[in-house]
């Protein structure tokens, strides 16, 4: 007589010890759904000192130790058919290749700039901005208070879908950006793709969630996510989010102050 097919404790089980085995551990396993983390602390204090004993030189391998030894995070799932959802840490060479590409940069604008000469209307300029100063004093002192104006009410944030925040985006990064810069969002019909430690600061957790669309490049990402909101959310499961936009870039929707 055949073996019973697996259920989803049994195959959840067997995925977290494959996981273990190469090095995660576990840190949460309850109704289907596990959390496991590796990685620990980097000593920022050591690396800030090693920095300042060598005027700057280690800067650059302080900020690689950060991103390769922050903590990582992956979460495992098991649905009531058996299958499987693994949700893997984000690559940190991107990261690594965009810090190495900002301090060649920021050298080779120091070098460049090495050579120059202090300027020499400095002095001029501050003592004119310090007399025009003065008689901007001198004429408010002189006009008529001001009756106080009545505070201005709370805009209302704008509703938009997951969805069409990303197609937005896609479709013009510089239209995006003018039309909701300063604004506040509610973003709706969204789907929580990740949840990850930030790389320099292990205590805090960003949360990204997409429009739950199978060919959706971009994402939205809450950064500094409250640890009230965290205990309830999960992967794949649909939120209403608001909170301020912040930028959006190459990869992605960037929010901040984010209430789910």
């Amino acid at each position: 007589m055949p073996s019973p097919a697996p259920g989803p404790e049994q195959i959840l089980n067997h995925e977290i010890g494959k996981s273990v085995a190469t090095g995660w551990t576990l840190v949460s396993n309850q109704n289907g759904y596990a959390i496991l983390n590796r990685g620990g602390k980097v000593r920022h204090l050591m690396h800030g000192l090693i920095s300042l004993f060598t005027c700057g030189t280690w800067l650059l391998g302080w900020a690689i130790v950060a991103i390769l030894g922050a903590r990582q995070v992956l979460t495992i799932s098991v649905d009531e058919r058996g299958l499987v959802n693994r949700q893997e840490p984000k690559p940190r060479w991107p990261y690594v290749a965009a810090v190495v590409a900002a301090f060649v940069v920021i050298g080779s604008i120091a070098a460049a700039n090495g050579g120059g000469g202090t300027d020499t209307t400095a002095t001029d300029d501050s003592s004119e901005a310090a007399a025009q100063g003065g008689d901007v004093k001198a004429e408010e002192s002189n006009a008529p208070a001001k009756a106080k104006e009545k505070p201005k009410p709370k805009a209302k944030p704008i509703v938009v879908s997951a969805s069409d925040l990303i197609k937005e985006f896609e479709a013009s990064e510089f239209t995006a950006d003018k039309k909701y810069k300063g604004k506040t969002l509610k973003i709706t019909g969204g789907v929580v793709s990740s949840i990850d430690a930030q790389l320099f600061d292990d205590d805090k957790y960003d949360v990204s969630f997409d429009g739950g669309g199978d060919f959706e490049i971009l994402g939205i990402h809450c950064r500094s996510v409250a640890n009230k909101y965290l205990d309830t959310l999960a992967p794949g499961k649909e939120v209403t989010v608001t909170g301020k936009f912040d930028d959006g870039g190459d990869l992605g929707v960037e929010m901040k102050s984010c209430d789910f």
